[in-house]
């Protein structure tokens, strides 16, 4: 008889991706789960149209969590607005930030990298 899916172990290097699965402080996946990812702040129908996907910060800690109900998890925990906050206005002045600046710790455009000295 085969063991079910759930009782076998994993194979070696994460299915051949050569990702090795470790165990992470908990205070690190926490972190990393609210500030890896942003809280895209939508206009109400976008983010209903799109699954509340901005919300992908709470999502990121607590998977189980429906769609629909991430709303209610920021009215309920406001203290998770804030966390990587982008709003439609900023996304769109976003754009054309396309580099990583090593120096600055942040993103720059074609152009500022063009003006920057040498």
């Amino acid at each position: 008889m085969a063991a079910s899916a759930r009782s076998r172990p994993a194979p070696a290097g994460a299915g051949g991706t050569g990702i090795c699965p470790i165990r992470l402080p908990r205070s690190f996946a926490h972190d990393a789960s609210l500030h890896g990812s942003s809280h895209y702040d939508l206009p109400w129908i976008l983010a209903w149209m799109t699954g509340h996907i901005g919300i992908h910060h709470v999502h990121h800690l607590n998977s189980r969590i429906p769609f629909y109900r991430l709303p209610k998890v920021l009215s309920d925990h406001p203290e998770l607005k804030g966390i990587g906050r982008l709003t439609l206005l900023q996304s769109i002045g976003a754009v054309r930030l396309t580099l990583w600046c090593e120096t600055q710790r942040r993103l720059i455009s074609f152009r500022q990298l063009r003006q920057a000295p040498a």
